[in-house]
C-alpha cells in the first residue's frame, strides 16, 4: 500500500501488480520518502528542491501583500517581534503566515510540505550568523512590504532572499564533502 501511494507500484485488483517507472509515476510523498532515506542522490534532491522553492514562494508573498487583512498583518508583526523562538522556528512561523495570508490554499500545503523537509535541512544554513543577520534583516523586509501592500516589494525580497539561502546551503554542503 505504502509503495502504491509513492507511485512505485500499480495494483489492479484480479490482473496483478506491475512496477512503475519512478520518474513517470513519482509524485511529492516519493520525494519526501527519499529525503528521509540518506544515499548520494539527496544533494541534487535537496537543490533541486531549493531551486523550485524560488519559483514557488515568491509568487506567495506577492499574494500576502496584496490580500492580507489587518488580523494577519497583526499576526505577522506579532511573529516578526517575537524573541521566544528559535530564529529557525520564528522564520517558518512567518511563512506559513504569508503563506495563509496569500489566500490561496495551494500556497498553503506547498508551504507545509517545503517546511517538513526544511525542518530536517534548517541547521544548515541557521547556524551561520551571516546567514542568521540575513533573516533577521529578510523579516523586518518582508514585514514592512506586506504592511505597505507592495506585492513586487515583496516578491523581490522573498525571491533574494530564497537565491541567497539556496547558495548558501549548497556552498555549506559541497564544503562537507
Amino acid at each position: 500500500k505504502k509503495l502504491e501511494a509513492l507511485g512505485l507500484l500499480s495494483i489492479l485488483h484480479g490482473d496483478g501488480i506491475y512496477v512503475r517507472d519512478y520518474r513517470e509515476a513519482g509524485n511529492l510523498e516519493l520525494l519526501k520518502s527519499l529525503f528521509l532515506t540518506p544515499g548520494p542522490r539527496l544533494f541534487a534532491l535537496l537543490d533541486g528542491l531549493l531551486e523550485i522553492r524560488t519559483t514557488i514562494v515568491p509568487p506567495m508573498a506577492g499574494h500576502a501583500a496584496r490580500n492580507r487583512n489587518e488580523e494577519e498583518l497583526g499576526e505577522l508583526e506579532n511573529a516578526v517581534n517575537n524573541d521566544t523562538l528559535s530564529l529557525q522556528e520564528k522564520d517558518l512561523l512567518i511563512h506559513r503566515i504569508i503563506a495563509r495570508s496569500s489566500g490561496n490554499m495551494a500556497f498553503i500545503f506547498i508551504l507545509n510540505y517545503f517546511n517538513d523537509i526544511f525542518r530536517r535541512f534548517g541547521h544548515l544554513y541557521f547556524e551561520d550568523n551571516e546567514n542568521r543577520e540575513l533573516t533577521i534583516r529578510f523579516h523586518r523586509d518582508i514585514l514592512t512590504a506586506i504592511r505597505e501592500k507592495n506585492s513586487l516589494l515583496a516578491e523581490k525580497i522573498m525571491k533574494e532572499v530564497l537565491i541567497t539561502t539556496w547558495k548558501n546551503i549548497m556552498k555549506h554542503l559541497q564544503g562537507e564533502t
